[in-house]
């Protein structure tokens, strides 16, 4: 039998911030061996981990995930057969609307040298859970991916205990799981390709991601670098204060994880819902990246929990139906706008 762990701008800032660091900074990696072999007392730093890192980042890197390192592989040579097939065959899936449960799309970066537009990504959206929705072409892509929704299925399980019960609110993981209705949760699996640009002389940074409904995203790619950056608080200065941060390879078999909106809903803003974004790919070779999705039920209310209000402060989040929240988001992202939470009728608490 297969080892299952087969492992798996601003002038006034610079005196807090030193320049040199500021392509490179430390990406947060945790450990979930903690989960499966030791006692539960020895969990507690892997609780404040993974906190720092939702506090920070939005996002971490996770070894020892007990997810096979095949199943990210098989996604990412299914999905490149996708992203090979005739252009007539993928735009019978072109994004059009924001609930379309396959979306295919384009995105085009002006290369400054030249002032051409050129693709600089490809993208294939596909919602699994409840229902289940695949192109025709090409066949192996269905076998990656509901082996993937069934090998993902227990981090993001854990991922959600983690943002519930990882704080003081104390928060039972099972108490959240029905808050968000996760017996009816909604999945998708979405597959990014970079194709090479050495037109452009150096990689230059893509739109920011606006798929940030979810509650987590686990996604893995390919080369040595991921070629991605996130947003994350600096602290230090007289204020917090937002960085974009590029990450170098993680571990081997490490996957990615990044937070969505609902998770920063449910914790009132003390949890981040990450901002991403891609740089132009100017190595020899392709870039693929290959992730899966879980949100709330399509009817679930997404608000901040109880225990946060009765021992923090006022929700600055309005509830809202996660299927409402998924709509403006991907509306959003269909008219390439950048999400903005005033949408939502978020209001700041004043301190």
């Amino acid at each position: 039998m297969e080892e299952e762990e087969e492992e798996i701008n601003n002038d006034e800032e610079d005196e807090y911030e030193d320049e040199d660091e500021d392509d490179w900074d430390p990406f947060p990696i945790v450990d979930l061996e903690p989960f499966y072999i030791v006692e539960a007392y020895e969990q507690q730093y892997c609780y404040g981990e993974v906190n720092g890192a939702l506090c920070q980042w939005g996002a971490f890197g996770v070894i020892y995930h007990r997810i096979p390192e095949h199943v990210f592989k098989n996604a990412m040579d299914a999905s490149l057969e996708f992203f090979q097939l005739p252009e007539e065959e993928k735009m019978k899936y072109e994004f059009k609307k924001p609930l379309d449960p396959i979306k295919y799309g384009k995105e085009t970066v002006t290369n400054p040298s030249d002032n051409k537009n050129y693709v600089c990504r490809e993208f294939l959206d596909i919602y699994v859970q409840p229902e289940l929705h695949l192109p025709d072409k090409p066949q192996k892509l269905r076998e990656a991916v509901l082996e993937m929704h069934t090998r993902t299925r227990p981090l993001h399980g854990l991922l959600i205990h983690l943002m519930a019960t990882g704080r003081t609110m104390e928060v039972d993981g099972g108490v959240t799981e029905e808050r968000f209705e996760m017996e009816s949760c909604f999945r998708h699996f979405t597959a990014n390709y970079y194709p090479s640009r050495p037109e452009f002389e150096e990689p230059i940074p893509m739109q920011p991601d606006t798929n940030q409904h979810v509650l987590f995203t686990i996604f893995m790619h390919s080369g040595s670098e991921s070629g991605l950056e996130f947003n994350r608080v600096i602290y230090g200065g007289p204020v917090p204060r937002d960085k974009w941060s590029r990450i170098r390879q993680a571990p081997p078999h490490a996957v990615l994880v990044y937070a969505g909106y609902p998770v920063e809903v449910y914790n009132n803003g003390y949890y981040r819902s990450v901002n991403l974004r891609a740089f132009v790919n100017t190595e020899a070779e392709p870039r693929i990246t290959v992730g899966m999705s879980i949100g709330p039920g399509l009817n679930a209310v997404v608000q901040t929990a109880p225990e946060v209000e009765e021992h923090e402060k006022p929700s600055c989040y309005r509830p809202m139906k996660y299927i409402e929240i998924m709509e403006i988001m991907e509306n959003n992202r269909l008219h390439g706008r950048i999400f903005d939470k005033e949408q939502l009728n978020y209001k700041p608490q004043q301190d």
